[in-house]
């Protein structure tokens, strides 16, 4: 795998709305993993989405918050 990039999406338990997301293909890392090895990293908790009020984002804590990668997009190496 040459690359992957990805946007991370927060949401309250329960509810279908954002509460946390990165811009479009937010994260990315071009860390080449070769096969049958693995790779992890950190990044930092994307900004509130659009809308939302502090108020509302002290409901749904980044611990508590059910996050979903989207938008992943994966480029893979050619085997020859």
């Amino acid at each position: 795998m040459n690359k992957v990039e990805f946007t991370l999406v927060g949401y309250r338990i329960g509810y279908s709305d954002p509460i946390y997301k990165s811009d479009y293909i937010g994260y990315k890392i071009d860390k080449i993993i070769k096969d049958q090895t693995g790779w992890k990293s950190c990044w930092v908790v994307p900004k509130l989405a659009y809308g939302v009020s502090k108020e509302l984002a002290k409901l749904s804590p980044p611990k508590k918050t059910v996050w979903k990668a989207e938008n992943v997009s994966i480029d893979f190496a050619k085997i020859e």
